[in-house]
């Protein structure tokens, strides 16, 4: 006799029979619905990248955590674990996250838009142009990198104008990604014929500033960036960071550190102020140009975001970033201290424009989470 067959006349028994019978098939027809699309995505994606030349054959065998790290310098980033992509069905953009819609009929219809990177420092960046240069020798596109010490960030029109035609020439019309520490600029400008994609990542201001001015002094923990320290005199080099906000927060953070919204506002010298201008400038080329800017305190969810828009360049980058441990711990600030609460709260009023563009960010970077259905993680 079945044990799982129910007695007859034990109308109860049958009922359950029924329910976990009807609970399973439904079951069964879910997982498989979930199987087959993923491998529908999986195929699509693969045909959407056949055919494409890789511009560093012969180097995925080098790419590892330590040569990628002898070539690149940047910051830290929390060791935070993978979350697997989630594909889902689009839904309509606000206009606030435009973007997105443009990136998607670029690649919808074929085409290789040049990405533009233009790096924020002490934001994860380190990380970042690993896992780039990474999938570029796993997927088959150029990584045109500008990175060598106390690199230019702000140019004139004709230095513009020759960067735009440089990048340009060395992408030659191919699935590209150009990496710098730089002030915002618009290609479209100086270029009729190009049309790129801009990404970014910017930080909590207040742990950046933190960061960057023990960086500045100290480098980082493994001792490979003196090159990139600040030169200064030993008494501003050994100066607490408690001890110069306490003098004043306002001048402490203007000779510190340049500010976040440069990086998005745009080369002119009203833009590397930390103003009301700068800031409302800063929101509408966010709105206007950028498909991504993530958030390095949700770092998972920016990479879901990045591999959802942009596949050809971030197709399973939450993968490949679960081998980055090692660059993490390499790229740590050396001697950061955590400052007192009081000192936070100081910055955080000097910091004010700043705080106010992070959190406009922090808010569309949900809004676009929410718009494309992929699930927000909280931790």
């Amino acid at each position: 006799m079945n044990v799982f067959m129910p007695t007859r006349g034990n109308g109860s028994f049958k009922i359950i029979y029924k329910i976990i019978k009807t609970l399973s098939r439904l079951f069964f027809i879910l997982f498989a619905i979930h199987v087959l699309i993923y491998f529908t995505v999986e195929w699509r994606t693969k045909l959407n990248t056949s055919g494409v030349s890789n511009p560093n054959k012969g180097l995925e065998k080098h790419v590892s955590i330590r040569s990628v790290d002898a070539a690149i310098q940047g910051e830290e980033l929390p060791n935070i674990p993978k979350i697997p992509v989630a594909f889902k069905h689009r839904q309509p953009l606000s206009q606030s996250r435009r973007p997105l819609a443009n990136a998607s009929y670029e690649l919808k219809h074929n085409k290789m838009p040049l990405v533009i990177y233009n790096r924020v420092p002490k934001c994860g960046s380190t990380t970042i142009v690993w896992l780039i240069k990474a999938l570029g020798s796993r997927l088959g596109f150029k990584t045109i990198s500008h990175n060598w010490p106390h690199v230019q960030q702000i140019l004139t029109e004709d230095e513009q104008k020759n960067l735009v035609e440089n990048v340009t020439t060395a992408a030659n019309g191919a699935a590209s990604i150009f990496i710098r520490h730089l002030h915002f600029v618009d290609f479209e400008k100086f270029s009729s014929s190009v049309k790129p994609i801009y990404i970014n990542v910017i930080r909590n201001p207040i742990e950046r500033f933190i960061s960057h001015y023990y960086y500045m002094r100290f480098g980082f923990g493994n001792g490979n960036s003196k090159a990139w320290m600040k030169n200064m005199s030993n008494a501003t080099r050994f100066e607490k960071l408690e001890e110069c906000v306490a003098k004043s927060a306002e001048k402490c953070v203007q000779r510190e550190s340049s500010t976040t919204l440069a990086f998005f506002c745009g080369q002119g010298p009203k833009c590397r102020t930390r103003s009301p201008w700068a800031l409302q400038k800063a929101k509408e080329n966010v709105v206007k140009y950028y498909t991504v800017v993530g958030i390095v305190e949700d770092f998972p969810n920016t990479l879901r975001l990045l591999e959802y828009t942009l596949p050809r360049y971030f197709r399973r980058g939450s993968e490949i970033y679960k081998r980055a441990k090692g660059i993490i711990n390499k790229s740590k600030t050396s001697k950061k201290v955590s400052p007192r609460l009081e000192t936070k709260l100081k910055l955080e009023e000097a910091l004010r424009y700043e705080m106010d563009f992070y959190q406009f960010v922090k808010k569309r970077f949900y809004d676009q989470l929410n718009d494309l259905n992929l699930k927000r993680n909280l931790f």
